[in-house]
C-alpha cells in the first residue's frame, strides 16, 4: 500500500521530467519489485502516460529546493542591481514617524470656506467615494 504522500513519480521511482521510455521501463521494474501493488503501479504509469493528470500532478508537486540548471543559465546574466534593495535600505522613515488621520478629527477641526458652498462632504470611515474626489477636468 503506497504512502498517503507518494505520488505516481514516487511509486516508480521517477524525476518530474521523465519522457515515455523512462515512464515504460519504470513501470515494469516497479512491477518486477513488488514494492506497490500492480493496480498502483498500472494507475501510477498510466496518471503519467495521460498528459492532463500529469499536468495536474506536476502542479501539486512542491518545487525543487535547487533552480534546474535551464532556469539558472536563463537567469544568470540579470543582474543583482535590478531588483528592489531591501527595505532598510531604502530610507523610510520609521513607524514612529507615520501620521494617523481619523476621520472624526478631520471633520470635527474641518470648517467650510466662508460664503462657499463645501467642496465635499466629510465621510465617516476610511472609503473612497466620488464625494471625497476633486473635480477633475478632463483635456480636451
Amino acid at each position: 500500500m503506497p504512502l498517503p504522500d507518494e505520488t505516481a513519480y514516487d511509486i516508480l521511482g521517477l524525476p518530474l521530467g521523465a519522457g515515455a521510455a523512462e515512464i515504460k521501463a519504470a513501470h515494469l521494474k516497479a512491477i518486477r519489485a513488488r514494492r506497490h501493488s500492480p493496480r498502483e503501479v498500472n494507475a501510477a504509469a498510466a496518471t503519467l502516460r495521460n498528459p492532463d493528470q500529469r499536468l495536474a500532478l506536476d502542479i501539486q508537486a512542491p518545487a525543487p529546493p535547487q533552480w534546474p540548471t535551464a532556469l539558472a543559465e536563463t537567469f544568470a546574466d540579470a543582474a543583482p542591481e535590478t531588483f528592489l534593495p531591501p527595505v532598510r535600505e531604502l530610507g523610510l522613515p520609521p513607524l514612529e514617524a507615520l501620521v494617523v488621520i481619523r476621520p472624526d478629527e478631520v471633520t470635527a477641526a474641518w470648517r467650510p470656506p466662508a460664503g462657499e458652498p463645501p467642496p465635499f462632504e466629510p465621510v465617516d470611515r476610511y472609503a473612497v467615494t466620488l464625494a471625497v474626489l476633486p473635480p477633475v477636468e478632463v483635456p480636451e
